[in-house]
């Protein structure tokens, strides 16, 4: 499959987060510019939560961690995730109201 070039796609405004990407997505036509604008706009969603991530707290642990405490840590955290995982899906708010 050819790699897809996103030329002339609207940014995303605020307007568009009203609405779950998954269900802009999910109800267009694969392939179609509706469904590569809601592709396009996720992206950016995710590259903006993250890019939050990398100007808070994530960042100041980095710089002020040694590598061997934050190697440490993430042992800790592989071996809590592997101990701890969970095959079935989980609906979002119901996990919510459970644990509220």
């Amino acid at each position: 499959m050819a790699a897809r070039i996103d030329v002339g796609l609207v940014p995303p405004t605020p307007e568009i987060w009203s609405e779950p990407l998954a269900t802009r997505t999910g109800r267009s036509k694969f392939g179609v510019d509706e469904w590569w604008q809601a592709v396009t706009d996720t992206r950016t969603a995710n590259s903006e939560h993250m890019a939050e991530e990398e100007r808070q707290a994530l960042a100041d642990f980095r710089r002020n961690t040694d590598p061997d405490s934050r190697n440490k840590l993430g042992a800790a955290f592989a071996s809590y995730e592997t101990s701890n995982a969970c095959a079935e899906d989980h609906d979002p708010d119901r996990y919510v109201k459970q644990h509220s």
